[in-house]
């Protein structure tokens, strides 16, 4: 190019303009030269002396002459370019543009040389290419390879002149011998001669290709000598003359010998300058608007990438070339598997010869992660004897169009399905101004009828009256002002309004809600209107609105854009009523009016616009505590800050009156205090206890451990053993009452235990009491006093639970009474029709209790600190028992005690009568020396080895045949194996492998024998618990013993379903 614009030196204005006619007539670039005329004017006037045939084609014109008649504004649109051109003077000048009509792309260079303006646009490959080439393309690949060369330099010799005008470098390279012969321009251009060997090495040496192209250079070179027909790539070439890399098209077309050997080839290296600008430029508009290009190699199935925006390509992948196109796209699943046959038959089309392909196909995106929308445009740009060997091809992120597309499918279906809360809907074409449809409930309504309706108000009146809509809401819905608003950019509109429904005449509130989009087919811009009943929502705003109103003193917003502060409820800060939104920081004066100033000050700081948005960044939420002036007093007020949306646009401000929530919390504060002190002490008194049951666990241990040695010591003397036995036997008593203490305080506490009613005479209390407490008080020589009055009917009560409250007050008046001390056991009764009222009087002359104590007495683990009875202190459970008790029954326990003087403890309850005066005993009181099991087989289901030695020998010394089983499962095998009647009882252990108790006895009852649901089946089991016994009694057990067993309350037991075999 700069040989074009340079100045001529043999200075003739037509042997220019012929030399530029020579020279650009075959040029596939398309050429128009100006010739300046007048220089007078905003402009120079210029008129067409020459337009070469491509710029001929792409401008319409058919004949030279026209092109002279025709103004210049026809072809450059644009005056302003031409004046830039020719300001320039010998300086190119480029103007791109976009031909709609022709859906190109189009790159314009203008020079001046003198009176001349040439402009060059597209391609400018040279017209000696194009005439070498059909050249080339008549030469007989059967020739003898001697007259081909021969031919080919008098060929040479006959181009030289044309070459040498057009500036392209030119040689023959001999394959076989790796040497090249150069025309004059290349070899002057070089500074070498006209013949080089050991191509191409010899030129890296010299360093003719730049140093990072030597390798493309290399690997084009060695493709021509592998016998690629065609190979064309660009380096840069150094002119020696000018000491400067330019950028080259270099091309070779490769020859056979006629052994189909590659023999020769015809190479040509052209400035490229122009074209890498064009590229440039090319590549800054397709990447500004979002397109790639690529080169598509038609014979190999190969695709370069041209362009680059340096976030990867639509593919996914990285590579510039990519090959065995299309498959290896789908190969790699860079192209959406459901779009593989659209694309594939893309690529079929183009290389079945059409000329113009185009798609829309889903490809992988390494940016987004996912696969994106892409439309796909090739065109051929190239032939070899007809037959396509090169295509260009773009492609455009359509995304937002298929989006658009996505949108306008989905809301034509919301337009066409009616929810609850629609009352109509239509579609408006703003472009054609006409309404298209309308539904009202569901109701399609004939097109006829409505379509002239465009305005907004008018439309609704079909379905509403008394629209309290205003005119400016109805403005903003028309169809001008919404298209307006389409072309700025917004998309949606909302407006609210009022009006009676026709068919129920029922007040509502109405959101219409308008959408404009796109019809993907023809470019309309479409609107589409909803009208809903928003009646609900609108009612819970104002509830809303309400419940701020009652919470807050004050919600207001602020605008982190503008700084613009707007009250929604309440008044401002100093609580002077305002809607109006105003400045933040200015605002923020008023609190000097409704603060001390100190105050003011220290607050304006904390609240100010910059430490706002510094402290919401870092916390989320923002909350200050100040005190303000309010009538005659100071109310501590409470400020908060949090961000409205995600946006964090928007600051949203509550104030609230904390100061009665102030005293509150600190009326809250101290009763936390009272309840960690009470805890603290409840702490203290657990730890105590645990010491405490320490110790009584390990006295009754000790004597246990103690007396066992002692026995097998003396185990002759007779005597002495049955002491240590009894001694042993009261110390297990003493750990079993001790653990049931613990257990029965536990389920006191939660609430869990029942009671069991059944007959108890008075004289069976008594005669337990004095049993358990003669000896007691004998040991330390206290008189211990039972006196009863009033009448004595039998009574219905837990026995067992009476007895547990009774002894332990008794127990207690006996631990605290000194030697020679007196307790009293008073019953005082009163008979009524159905029940009797007792009053239950336990007096001792101990040491009394402190008034302190007698408070706090009935909690847990609670023992009066005295150093006189420590070590006859127990576990701090019995009177806290004793209360849990007596206050199940419905009674009450309360006490009087003075230190020095003694205890009174009184139980009054009120129990049933028996329904029968008659005294029967639930049990027959039998010594253990008269019971006798003689004839009797009792089968024994228990698991635990020491158990079932110690049950088997206290049933065989009474006489008993003993069956032993080890689990539930053998249990019943061998009562099934058994003669029907032939076993009189069952002991039955419940915790067991293989089948528990409650198993065994279920599957025992289910048996098909006459004896299966008569026999008594007895459960023995350390589960005390009230559900235990219910688990039992469900399960089909006809009693439930509690281990470790009593010996006497197990012979008592089976004595009774023995005796008569019924429960």
């Amino acid at each position: 190019m700069q040989g074009i614009a340079g100045k001529s030196e043999d200075g003739g204005g037509e042997d220019r303009l012929d030399r530029y006619r020579f020279v650009f007539e075959p040029n596939p670039a398309a050429v128009i030269i100006l010739q300046v005329v007048s220089e007078d004017g905003e402009f120079p006037d210029c008129r067409a002396v020459y337009m070469n045939p491509a710029m001929r084609k792409y401008a319409d014109r058919p004949e030279k002459v026209q092109m002279k008649e025709r103004g210049t504004r026809e072809y450059l649109e644009q005056a302003d370019f031409l004046n830039r051109i020719y300001s320039e003077g010998n300086s190119a000048v480029r103007y791109t543009f976009y031909d709609e009509e022709k859906q190109q792309y189009i790159d314009i260079t203008g020079y001046r040389q003198e009176e001349y303006i040439i402009c060059m646009a597209n391609d400018i490959t040279p017209s000696v290419l194009s005439e070498k080439q059909r050249v080339e393309q008549k030469i007989s690949a059967h020739e003898k390879m001697d007259h081909v060369m021969e031919r080919l330099m008098e060929s040479q010799k006959s181009l030289n002149v044309a070459i040498a005008h057009s500036g392209i470098h030119y040689w023959n390279y001999d394959l076989t011998n790796q040497c090249i012969y150069m025309n004059e321009q290349t070899s002057e251009d070089l500074l070498l001669d006209t013949k080089q060997t050991n191509f191409p090495e010899s030129w890296f040496m010299r360093g003719i290709v730049y140093p990072e192209d030597v390798e493309v250079f290399r690997e084009g070179v060695a493709k021509v000598n592998a016998g690629v027909p065609y190979v064309k790539f660009q380096a840069r070439i150094r002119n020696r003359k000018t000491m400067r890399y330019d950028w080259k098209n270099i091309k070779f077309t490769t020859f056979n010998d006629k052994n189909g050997r590659p023999s020769y080839a015809i190479a040509t290296s052209e400035n490229a300058v122009a074209y890498k600008k064009l590229e440039e430029c090319m590549s800054q508009v397709m990447n500004q608007n979002g397109l790639w290009s690529w080169e598509l190699d038609m014979v190999e199935h190969k695709l370069d990438r041209i362009n680059d925006f340096g976030i990867g390509d639509p593919f996914g992948m990285h590579e510039e070339s990519i090959l065995n196109v299309p498959e290896s796209l789908f190969e790699k699943h860079v192209i959406l598997e459901e779009d593989w046959d659209v694309c594939r038959k893309m690529y079929e089309d183009l290389y079945r010869g059409k000329e113009q392909v185009k798609a829309q196909c889903r490809s992988w995106s390494k940016k987004y992660k996912d696969y994106i929308w892409y439309e796909y445009n090739f065109s051929v740009i190239e032939k070899e004897n007809g037959i396509p060997i090169r295509a260009i091809g773009t492609s455009r992120d359509i995304t937002a169009q298929k989006k658009i597309e996505q949108l306008y499918r989905e809301e034509q279906k919301i337009l066409l399905v009616a929810d609850d809360s629609l009352f109509a809907s239509s579609r408006v074409n703003l472009s054609k101004r006409r309404v298209e449809s309308m539904i009202i409930q569901g109701e399609n309504i004939p097109i006829e009828r409505v379509m002239h309706l465009l305005d907004f108000r008018e439309r609704i009146s079909c379905y509403f009256d008394k629209i309290q809509l205003s005119e400016r809401d109805n403005r903003e819905l028309s169809i001008e002002n919404l298209y307006h608003l389409y072309k700025s950019g917004v998309q949606e509109c909302e407006k609210h309004f009022f009006a009676v429904k026709k068919n129920s005449g029922q007040s509502v509130c109405v959101r219409v809600n308008c959408r404009m989009l796109e019809r993907p087919e023809s470019g309309d811009i479409i609107a589409f209107f909803y009208n809903r009943d928003e009646t609900v929502a609108y009612i819970h705003q104002l509830t809303m609105n309400a419940v701020l109103q009652r919470d807050y003193e004050m919600t207001a917003v602020l605008f982190t854009n503008t700084r613009q502060f707007k009250v929604i409820n309440g008044g401002r800060w100093d609580d002077a009523s305002t809607r109006i939104p105003v400045d933040y920081d200015t605002d923020l004066q008023c609190f000097y009016r409704v603060m001390r100033r100190e105050d003011a000050d220290r607050l304006l700081q904390q609240i100010s616009f910059e430490n706002l948005e510094r402290k919401l960044q870092a916390e989320g939420i923002y909350t200050i505590e100040c005190d303000m002036l309010d009538g005659g007093g100071t109310s501590r007020k409470q400020i908060r800050f949090v961000y409205a949306n995600k946006e964090k646009n928007i600051i949203l401000i509550t104030r609230m009156d904390i100061s009665s929530m102030l005293l509150k919390e600190k009326e809250k504060q101290h009763q936390l205090e009272d309840a960690l002190n009470l805890a603290e002490q409840a702490n203290t008194a657990k730890s105590e206890f645990l010491a405490t049951i320490s110790h009584e666990i390990r006295t009754p241990m000790n004597v246990i451990i103690g007396m066992t040695q002692l026995a097998k010591d003396e185990a002759d003397n007779h005597e002495a053993v049955l002491e240590y036995i009894d001694e042993i036997g009261l110390s297990s008593r003493h750990l079993l009452n001790l653990v049931n203490n613990v257990l029965d305080m536990s389920k006191i506490e939660k609430g869990e235990f029942s009671l069991h009613p059944q007959r108890y005479s008075f004289e069976e209390l008594r005669k337990n009491v004095s049993t358990m407490f003669t000896p007691l008080c004998g040991q330390k020589h206290i008189s211990f006093v039972i006196q009863e009055y009033g009448e004595q009917p039998d009574m219905m009560v837990d026995k067992m639970r009476l007895n547990q409250v009774m002894f332990n007050l008794l127990n207690n008046a006996v631990k605290y009474t000194d030697f020679g001390g007196e307790i009293q056991f008073i019953i005082l009764n009163q008979c009524r029709e159905d029940d009797i009222y007792i009053k239950f009087i336990i007096q001792d002359d101990g040491i009394g209790m402190s008034k302190e104590f007698q408070e706090q007495m009935f909690e847990p683990f609670t023992q009066e600190n005295n150093t006189v009875v420590a070590s006859s202190q127990g576990t701090g459970l019995g009177l806290s028992i004793a209360k849990g008790i007596v206050d199940k029954m419905g009674g009450e326990l309360s006490v009087s005690s003075v230190i020095g003087k003694g205890t009174t403890f009184c139980v009054c309850i009120t129990i049933p009568i028996a329904k029968d005066y008659i005294y029967k005993k639930e049990l027959r009181s039998i010594e253990l020396q008269e019971v006798d099991f003689s004839g009797k087989r009792i089968l024994v289901v228990e698991d635990h080895n020491v158990n079932q030695m110690i049950i088997t020998k206290l049933l065989k010394n009474k006489g008993a045949e003993v069956l032993l089983a080890e689990n539930g499962k053998l249990g019943v095998e061998e009562f099934a194996a058994s003669e029907p009647g032939s076993i009189d009882a069952i002991l039955m252990d419940v915790r067991m492998p293989e089948m528990d108790g409650l198993q065994a006895t279920r599957a025992i009852r289910a048996l098909r024998r006459r004896d299966a649901a008569s026999v008594p089946i007895i459960a023995m089991t350390a589960n005390a618990y009230d559900e235990d016994r219910e688990k039992s009694g469900a399960a089909g057990m006809n009693c439930h013993l509690a281990k470790p067993i009593d010996t006497r309350v197990l012979y008592d037991t089976l004595e009774k379903y023995l005796s008569d075999g019924k429960p």
